[in-house]
């Protein structure tokens, strides 16, 4: 099975670190699409984590009731990868056939991925010429452990799935944050429970990956550690007054922004790799997804501490949905940046 592979009717799965998220698209045109279903499903963080035949079964069935109670009859899906479990690069190679490609890749990959080659599910892409050599090609290299992912994918066709289709969490958001035909240079970040991805596109196409260590929890921790309070108090603390100075005083303002500033240093650094790869790239704007749209003034900070304009981008942007599942998804609707991405997948 390729990581990357041709599309026909599925749903999407989007298995996150707390939550079971299931959508399934239709086309309406060019880039543009209508909701036929959508399920969200809370899951016990540690049956998710746990690789346990007891939680595989457990999280199968929660898998199962998702798609059941969305109302999806279609048994091919494709599932996407969080971060943690995979790795994307870029790599530059020179001009070849896809066959001297592989090749080179087949005993080269140990190079350029963290896992050995033995133990890896690996693909690529090719992105296009090196923006800054036109003599090479820009490679994206995809990788998963093979016991990881040969699990995952034996327990979903137990349920009475066909899995068509794996692909990492990071590639999957951007094509919900951005236009086919976007021509602009976007850094996306779509921060999760646990952790944040970021991208840096150029028009539609992926050229830096991260992962960041930092997500919603840590930001709880955080105000929890910092105010003295229980962790459900410092949540609601930090979705209610975020980052807005007078709140409570100023408390949760002034605990939060040493780890805002770590969460932005990261950024940063990202913004410099890329331009010290490439020449005259300058990033446009930073399209912020998953809690960052849902924190007060976190993406006013990011802006004046980048020196980069942010834009709140709903994954649902491209998706025509009705008022009634509008509604039924207004608490998470800013989740499901994975699932709608992978929903979106077209042939190619």
């Amino acid at each position: 099975m390729r990581i990357f592979k041709g599309m026909g009717d599925y749903f999407a799965l989007d298995i996150g670190t707390k939550a079971i998220r299931v959508v399934q698209l239709t086309p309406q045109g060019d880039d543009s699409w209508s909701l036929l279903h959508a399920g969200y499903m809370a899951v016990d963080p540690k049956i998710i984590a746990s690789d346990s035949d007891e939680s595989r079964k457990k999280l199968g069935q929660a898998i199962k009731s998702a798609v059941v109670q969305a109302g999806i009859s279609a048994t091919n899906c494709v599932i996407g990868i969080e971060s943690s479990r995979s790795f994307v690069t870029m790599i530059q190679l020179p001009k070849m056939t896809d066959s001297e490609r592989s090749s080179i890749l087949k005993y080269q990959s140990d190079k350029y991925i963290p896992i050995p080659v033995d133990d890896a599910k690996i693909d690529w892409v090719v992105l296009g010429d090196s923006p800054d050599n036109p003599q090479q090609d820009e490679v994206m290299l995809a990788s998963v452990t093979q016991d990881y992912i040969e699990g995952l994918v034996d327990m979903i066709d137990s349920l009475g799935f066909n899995v068509i289709a794996v692909e990492p969490n990071s590639i999957s958001m951007l094509r919900a944050a951005l236009a086919a035909n976007s021509t602009s240079t976007n850094m996306v970040i779509n921060v999760g429970e646990r952790s944040t991805d970021v991208v840096i596109a150029i028009g539609s196409s992926p050229r830096l990956v991260r992962t960041l260590p930092i997500g919603l929890q840590s930001f709880v921790r955080t105000i929890s550690q910092g105010l003295n309070v229980k962790d459900d108090q410092a949540q609601q603390f930090l979705l209610k007054f975020g980052l807005e100075k007078t709140r409570l005083d100023g408390q949760v303002y002034s605990t939060l922004i040493p780890a805002i500033d770590g969460f932005v240093s990261d950024l940063k650094k990202s913004v410099s790799f890329l331009e010290s790869r490439y020449s005259n790239l300058k990033i446009d704007s930073i399209l912020a997804m998953g809690f960052a749209a849902t924190i007060p003034l976190f993406s006013e900070y990011i802006s004046d501490n980048t020196g980069i304009p942010v834009q709140i981008t709903n994954p649902w942007q491209k998706v025509r949905v009705p008022d009634s599942e509008r509604a039924s998804m207004a608490a998470v609707e800013y989740e499901y940046a994975t699932a709608v991405g992978l929903a979106q997948r077209v042939e190619k």
